[in-house]
């Protein structure tokens, strides 16, 4: 039996246990901005695994460092710490068969938990690498997060990484090459407001703001690069009688491309000031997201080797673009690509939940990654894809 029969063996026999310890991640509140207490269960999870050069970096992010030698390339596996739930959201756990649901269990502790299986491997069967390894816990990948963990990671790592594998408990097969990105703001409009007899005819934030989002309705998006927008939430106003003198709303939009995504938001916010000037209402603009849009090809020889790897395992590799951890280096011209570890429904729901019996294949799937990187990474230095 040679090491992969071995650690594959290893991983259907513990399988339930990884399961429980995904579950235990899971039951740490951990919303974004608030990851302290999860950061610290899998930092010392890690040490224990083996890790003798874990730190938790100025930002929060948990790093595990395997250093062959500083000469050879350098590959970041990373699963993000921050769950969209708050504190409050009860954390129960549901079973059935062949399926287990739970608010984050899947988005992400299940992908935190692939990292902690790296680990174990790597100390139990003592592997040795002919590369550089990274294993980063990161913050603040969700919403208002904007990439904060990674953002740090590429800031302070970017010219020694050579790939980035990005981990999310979703997807099993897939593999996320283009990132969606993204421009998110605040929009807040002041107007004169009043009494809604005595001073009708004053200018109302709520009716300005009508008409912005009427308009940015009838806006025609362009379908090829694909770009969308969403106004997730509109506050305003103070009572029925009284000429609202606030507004604001939450808008968001979307593109595969860079160009698309800086012309459409570049329009958008002409449109709103045009509107308000129109209105003679103040308006102000507050960035709350910003996540570059960026692609691999899909001939690039890593998205190959994790075609390879999928044939090899029987898995349908899925093509689905997605905005992860991966926006930011490959905004860098850093080679990246987000995978899945298992079938699962409903995310950011608490009635998200993961399958199991697909877990085993997914796990199979990052092992065959850390054996069979090595060549990618030695031709990644030699030649630039």
């Amino acid at each position: 039996m040679n090491v992969k029969e071995k650690i594959f063996e290893f991983i259907d026999f513990n399988l339930d246990r990884f399961i429980e310890e995904t579950i235990k991640i899971q039951q740490i509140s951990a919303p974004t901005f608030q990851e302290e207490n999860r950061a610290n269960y899998i930092k010392n999870r890690l040490e224990l695994l083996g890790g003798d050069k874990v730190q938790i970096d100025e930002v929060g992010n948990v790093i595990n460092t395997y250093t062959v030698d500083k000469e050879l390339p350098t590959i970041m596996i990373t699963a993000h710490l921050d769950t969209v739930f708050s504190e409050e959201v009860d954390l129960g756990i549901n079973r059935e068969e062949n399926k287990i649901s739970g608010p984050g269990l899947c988005d992400n502790s299940l992908g935190l938990k692939g990292l902690l299986v790296i680990a174990e491997i790597l100390d139990e069967f003592e592997l040795k690498l002919d590369y550089n390894l990274m294993l980063t816990a990161t913050v603040g990948e969700e919403g208002r997060g904007n990439l904060k963990g990674m953002q740090q990671l590429m800031k302070r790592y970017q010219d020694g990484i050579d790939a980035v594998i990005v981990l999310e408990g979703n997807g099993l097969g897939r593999i996320t090459h283009q990132a969606v990105g993204s421009r998110r703001w605040k929009v807040e409009i002041e107007a004169e407001g009043g009494h809604s007899w005595n001073d009708f005819g004053n200018s109302s934030a709520v009716h300005t703001m009508s008409r912005i989002v009427s308009t940015l309705a009838d806006f025609d998006l362009p379908t090829d690069p694909k770009t969308t927008f969403n106004i997730g939430k509109i506050v305003g106003g103070q009572a029925v009688n009284a000429i609202a003198s606030e507004a604001e709303m939450l808008l968001e939009i979307r593109s595969l491309s860079k160009g698309a995504l800086a012309e459409i938001s570049q329009e958008f916010k002409r449109i709103i000031q045009d509107i308000c000037q129109q209105d003679e209402v103040k308006v102000k603009f507050e960035c709350i997201g910003k996540r570059p849009a960026g692609e691999l090809s899909k001939e690039h020889k890593l998205v190959k080797l994790l075609k390879r790897i999928h044939q090899k395992l029987n898995l349908k590799s899925k093509f689905k673009p997605g905005s992860t951890d991966g926006n930011l280096p490959l905004d860098l011209n850093i080679p990246a690509v987000t995978i899945g570890l298992t079938k699962a429904e409903n995310l950011h729901s608490t009635e998200e939940y993961i399958e199991t019996e697909p877990l085993k294949a997914g796990l199979e799937q990052l092992i065959l990654v850390i054996l069979e990187i090595e060549n990618y990474l030695k031709n990644r230095r030699q030649k630039d894809e």
